[in-house]
Parts: C-alpha cells; structure tokens; sequence
C-alpha cells in the first residue's frame, strides 16, 4: 500500500509541473496533464480496493456479490 502512495505522490508531482505549463498556454502540456490524472485516479482506485480488502478481513466480512434479476 505505502508504494501505491508513493507512486500517487510522484504522478501528482509530475502533473503539477504540466499544469502550470498549461496555464501558462503550452497547449501540449494539457494532454499530459489528462494522461496523468488518469493514472492518478488509477492508482487510487487500486488503493481503495486494497483498503476495504483489508478492512474485509479484519472484520472477518466477505465480498457480497450483486446479483442481477433477469426480467422475463
């Protein structure tokens, strides 16, 4: 989990930069800017489900399985 953080932290770093660029009007910065918040809300994603895993077996809960009713 720490090195999915740390990861996180690096990508926001690195946005950060092409951000101002962005603004600043370098047009191609905004591609990357998109690019990276994409990995970032990857990243968090796996995070939140390493969590609640974990926070599963704590608790000692399994996953609930939703099933779909089938309209006939």
């Amino acid at each position: 989990m720490d090195q999915l953080l740390i990861d996180m932290k690096e990508v926001l770093e690195d946005v950060t930069v092409d951000l101002i660029k962005f603004v600043n009007g370098t047009a191609s910065a905004g591609a990357r800017v998109r690019k990276k918040m994409q990995q970032i809300k990857k990243i968090a994603q796996e995070l939140r489900i390493m969590v609640q895993d974990e926070k599963n077996k704590r608790t000692g809960k399994k996953k609930k399985t939703i099933k779909k009713n089938k309209k006939k």
